[in-house]
């Protein structure tokens, strides 16, 4: 071993006491190299092995306590469970990931919006354009502008992505030779669950652009836009962890606090897509989630058309609920 001749000596010796095996390594490498790790392991088994053959139990009995269990899972009406555990996974990692494209897409975006209208404000050009339109047509053709601008930067990196991943057999053929194969979209993806992302996506999308555009009527200053904003993308970040916990079982999916998020606009967005691809919900009540929504969008609409239309003439005042509650009353 000194002379590097071989990688280790083991030396067995036996305690006069309790008759078990002890092992000394003699060996150059350290811990946590991977020849120690295997020696530990080797010197487990043996020191096992040797307890159960001092008791008597035969070497065939040894072999099958170390063969593991028939082990299978039925529904409770006997059948086998639908799907396997790697097409839960896949589904489940395609849940995530769209959740993750649509939470990013709320806070990058939503803010984008709400920068809008504070530069029109800070810059006086929303009073007049107040004397050509009302505050509910003006906050709808700014989501909708902005909204529509920024959703479009979205779908151009969105494609590329897609195409490139739905055409890698080709495009590996084309680079580097070989047949092309089949084109089929990754695994977990299904054409029910890309369905129920768009119409999430842009429903969730609106509603927290509408309320971005609302909040951000208050400030003054651009540079104030953080403080303002803030609280609305901490909102958006409590419904994704819940999403995220309630999913890989720290939280359980049916528990009130899960039921009842999901109903909420503000955090059914992320919530239904989640659990979709978790299979954790039914497609009833993601239905009735994505009309609660759908209900929600022209409601803080008409809400942030009251923010909108106070907001203008609000100039140099701290934004908070108390200035935010002043605009909803008209005072």
């Amino acid at each position: 071993v000194d002379s590097g001749e071989t990688g280790g000596l083991l030396i067995l010796s036996r305690d006069p006491t309790t008759h078990v095996l002890a092992f000394t390594f003699v060996t150059k490498a350290r811990t946590v190299d991977r020849i120690s790790q295997f020696m530990a392991g080797a010197a487990q088994s043996l020191a096992q092995a040797d307890l159960l053959a001092q008791a008597g139990i035969p070497a065939q009995t040894q072999q099958l306590l170390a063969t593991p269990p028939a082990y299978t899972t039925q529904l409770p009406n006997g059948q086998p469970p639908s799907g396997t555990t790697e097409s839960f996974v896949n589904q489940l990692a395609a849940g995530f990931v769209l959740s993750i494209m649509l939470f990013i897409a709320i806070i990058v975006y939503g803010q984008w919006v709400a920068l809008s209208v504070a530069e029109e404000k800070s810059s006086r050009v929303m009073e007049v354009i107040l004397g050509a339109a009302s505050p509910f047509e003006l906050l709808a053709g700014k989501v909708a502008g902005v909204g529509g601008l920024a959703l479009t930067q979205y779908v151009i990196i969105l494609i590329p992505a897609l195409v490139g991943i739905l055409f890698q057999g080709q495009i590996a053929a084309l680079v580097f030779g070989g047949p092309a194969g089949s084109i089929a979209l990754p695994a977990g993806l299904s054409p029910g669950l890309l369905l129920a992302f768009g119409v999430i996506f842009v429903l969730g999308f609106s509603f927290y652009s509408v309320i971005y555009a609302g909040v951000a009527s208050l400030i003054s200053r651009t540079e104030d836009m953080q403080q303002i904003v803030a609280p609305m993308s901490l909102i958006a970040a409590a419904g994704y962890l819940v999403a995220i916990y309630s999913t890989t079982g720290l939280i359980a999916p049916d528990s009130k606090l899960v039921t009842v998020m999901t109903y909420v606009p503000f955090w059914s967005p992320v919530l239904v897509l989640t659990r979709l691809g978790a299979g954790d919900i039914d497609p009833i009540q993601a239905v009735i989630a994505l009309v609660i929504l759908a209900v929600a969008v022209p409601v803080a609409l008409w809400f942030a058309a009251r923010l909108y239309s106070a907001g203008v003439l609000l100039y140099g005042q701290r934004p908070g609920l108390r200035l935010m509650l002043r605009a909803l009353r008209g005072t």
